[in-house]
């Protein structure tokens, strides 16, 4: 059954037949959206994370020729801030992989959100390293 605009849908089933008892029905329903099968409180993250990705590859780039231009006034910090664009760019893009999995799949696909999770926690992880490091000075 193709639906012909979003909303509410409900599914009716009825047995006529006052012969039957104790009959078992199975089956499966799947609602696909015309974007695919995100649901749609979290079908934003998929652009969004794309967009994300390539403002930190453009930060990391810029960031990359500020530090070959003032190379010689370089600190240990500036190396971490590096790491952190890197792991950010990782983490977007392992995000927009597993969404985009599941978008098409309709399910997810468990090495690719393990290695997503994993990735997302190193970089929340170094970040409040680098918060901590920044603020102890």
């Amino acid at each position: 059954f193709n639906v012909p605009k979003s909303g509410n849908y409900h599914l009716l089933l009825g047995v006529c037949d006052p012969s039957v008892h104790n009959a078992h029905i199975s089956g499966q329903m799947v609602a696909m959206s015309s974007y695919g099968h995100l649901p749609g409180s979290i079908s934003g993250m998929l652009p969004f994370m794309k967009i994300m990705a390539v403002l930190f590859s453009v930060l990391l780039f810029v960031w990359i020729y500020r530090c070959c231009s003032f190379r010689k006034e370089l600190m240990s910090v500036h190396l971490l801030i590096f790491v952190m664009l890197i792991a950010l760019i990782a983490d977007c893009v392992g995000q927009v992989w597993s969404l985009s999995l599941f978008n098409k799949n309709g399910a997810y696909n468990y090495s690719v959100t393990v290695l997503s999770l994993v990735v997302s926690s190193f970089t929340r992880a170094l970040a409040r390293c680098i918060a901590l490091a920044l603020v102890l000075g």
